[in-house]
């Protein structure tokens, strides 16, 4: 939820993210477009960046290895 709050981008962009679509060094996350819309690169917070680098123990955060 953090994620979709802080960068705007869709429920069905944020199902799609790999994590190799992050980028912790620029702290930008690479979205790939649904339809008809266009490549998108979003900053992403410090705090978001935690987050997603050590996420809480009861919630799984799972991006597609693929």
């Amino acid at each position: 939820m953090q994620f979709l709050k802080e960068t705007a981008a869709k429920v069905g962009e944020a199902l799609k993210l790999k994590w190799t679509d992050l980028d912790f060094e620029r702290r930008v996350v690479m979205i790939t477009p649904e339809k008809c819309s266009k490549p998108r690169i979003l900053s992403i917070s410090p705090k978001l960046e935690g987050m997603l680098k050590n996420p809480p123990r009861r919630v799984s955060v799972s991006f597609y290895l693929g």
